[in-house]
């Protein structure tokens, strides 16, 4: 849902997140471990707390990414926070076993690499092309890239206006990079592919 929503910025992508975010909250959360069940089902003698990746990524590894996201992009600090927690949960098994959390260091790489928020405003000049290019052939491990055009709901959700405000898609197609909901000056396509993006 995250991922459409940075794909689209359709605002119903983003407030589905949020409800099926705080459902795992109300349901799987395990304030005492810092971390969530797998599983709520009553019907289970012992509920478990996956903390390992194999070759699907542990539960408590795709939330901690995702909990990043939403705070990044709405400025949450309460939502940093329980992705700390969830971080920390996986501490022994980063110290022994690190190839067992491949999913859970990506999400820690995330959380501790500087705020960066790639904010992609599609003009009717049609080059937003060009920058979904430089995009798809550049390593950018540790940003957050949104995409407004001019079918983008522009922005219901109040959390959301503090980084989107002000980047209503026109004429010229924009990129902006921000940090901690703080953007630099717009740059313009040709000056994306001349100076690239800071993003790290």
């Amino acid at each position: 849902m995250l991922e459409l929503f940075c794909l689209t910025a359709k605002q119903s992508w983003f407030e589905a997140a949020l409800q099926v975010q705080a459902a795992q909250d109300r349901i799987l959360w395990v304030e005492e471990r810092g971390a969530y069940f797998d599983s709520s089902a009553p019907e289970l003698i012992s509920k478990k707390i996956e903390l390992s990746d194999g070759a699907i990524p542990s539960g408590n590894s795709v939330a901690a990414k995702n909990l990043i996201v939403l705070a990044r992009l709405t400025a949450n600090s309460e939502l940093l926070e329980r992705a700390k927690k969830v971080l920390l949960s996986f501490e022994s098994t980063f110290e022994s076993y690190p190839h067992a959390a491949c999913r859970a260091l990506q999400a820690l790489a995330l959380f501790t690499a500087q705020s960066s928020e790639i904010i992609l405003s599609a003009g009717s000049d049609g080059q937003s092309r060009k920058v979904e290019q430089y995009f798809s052939r550049t390593f950018l491990p540790n940003s957050i890239q949104v995409r407004l055009d001019k079918n983008t709901e522009f922005p219901k959700h109040h959390d959301l206006q503090a980084l989107l405000a002000g980047k209503v898609p026109g004429e010229q197609t924009l990129i902006y990079a921000c940090s901690a909901n703080v953007c630099k000056a717009a740059l313009g396509v040709e000056e994306l592919l001349e100076r690239g993006v800071a993003c790290t």
